[in-house]
């Protein structure tokens, strides 16, 4: 974990090496990557805001012409499956509500599925946790890219569970908002936004940080470029480095051309080689925990068949409670190595229950 001054302690290097005109010149540089690095993922990000509008009109003329549905899991399943009777391709799923006190607030994701796991584009909509206390008219939810039934690349989040409204559009990995996005925050004195890095929901290492009034104009002495610190989570900290000097300032830094080599060792130092050097960042992560999960759904479905007329069968019931522990640790495995080690898990318990149905009900 790095601490905050750290960007502090490379800029002070810079300064007196190199003095303070070149030091103005590295903001100016790290300005221009953050907003760069901004609206490149806003293109991509409107893409997949349209890919899914796709998804959700085709969704829906399909509902005009009455799909055949079936449970799944705890919901209701309508759409495409593949072979083993799993959803695949584009489909909708309507969860039970676990509120008995509103039991009309059903979650629901449209979307695409890969072999019963919602992975591609898709939104999943958060009507049973929504935020009725604070934000009574407000319903949560994420639209953007899935893999193994995680928000996993780019996404954009409706965000209730604070006194007030945020949202955030950038990478997500794991269920988790991590990497690069934009952090608003709605009030009544005006927008704040934070643009850069993200570990878990917290701001790490450097970024914009841009405070607007009612107006929504930018207030310059509370705007700029800012140092973060999450080294603790119930304290974080942060250090404005350098100010914006007009409130269009951001309008005017250039945002063409490769990164210089001394913006790259900043980044190396701070963020890929620091806060983000971590497994759920790459592909192999990723193609591990969808292997894994759809493997194990596809264990998890065939049980689920056996349930109603095994329901008092002491070895099936415990076969169950231990798969329903090994999904959950699953869920939140974030290390390759375990997630192989959790792939031979779910062939063994592939292999067991092969054995245990012998003598189930079917």
């Amino acid at each position: 974990m790095y601490g905050l001054n750290m960007f502090g302690n490379i800029i002070n290097q810079i300064q007196k090496q190199h003095g303070d005109d070149a030091l103005v010149g590295v903001y100016l540089n790290l300005i221009g990557e953050i907003q760069k690095t901004y609206l490149n993922q806003q293109k991509e990000l409107d893409k997949i805001k349209k890919d899914y509008s796709k998804i959700e009109k085709e969704r829906l003329n399909k509902k005009k012409k009455k799909e055949n549905g079936f449970v799944y899991f705890n919901g209701v399943y309508t759409g495409g499956i593949n072979k083993k009777k799993l959803p695949d391709g584009k489909g909708t799923i309507i969860f039970q509500s676990r509120d008995k006190d509103f039991p009309d607030d059903n979650d629901m994701y449209v979307g695409e599925f890969y072999n019963g796991t919602k992975t591609g584009v898709g939104k999943y909509t958060y009507f049973n946790d929504r935020n009725i206390g604070k934000h009574p008219f407000t319903i949560p939810y994420y639209v953007g890219e899935w893999s193994a039934d995680s928000c996993f690349g780019l996404g954009s989040k409706l965000i209730d569970k604070f006194d007030t409204l945020s949202t955030y559009e950038g990478e997500f990995r794991n269920n988790k908002i991590f990497g690069f996005g934009k952090w608003s925050t709605k009030t009544d004195e005006g927008d704040l936004e934070l643009i850069g890095y993200f570990d878990d929901g917290t701001a790490v290492g450097f970024g914009l940080r841009i405070q607007k009034d009612k107006n929504d104009k930018i207030i310059c002495d509370a705007s700029g470029l800012c140092e973060y610190d999450n080294t603790d989570k119930n304290s974080s900290k942060s250090l404005l480095h350098f100010k914006f000097p007009s409130d269009d300032f951001l309008e005017l830094v250039p945002t063409k051309g490769k990164r210089k080599p001394i913006i790259q060792d900043i980044y190396d130092a701070i963020i890929d080689k620091g806060y983000f050097n971590q497994d759920i960042r790459t592909d192999k992560f990723k193609k591990l925990k969808l292997k894994a999960q759809s493997l194990h759904l596809e264990l998890l479905f065939e049980v689920n068949t056996y349930f109603a007329k095994n329901v008092n069968d002491k070895q099936f019931i415990e076969f169950v409670d231990k798969q329903g522990e090994f999904k959950n640790d699953l869920l939140v495995c974030e290390q390759s190595d375990e997630l192989e080690k959790w792939h031979e898990i779910i062939k063994k318990s592939i292999i067991a229950f092969n054995l245990l149905k012998k003598s189930l009900k079917k």
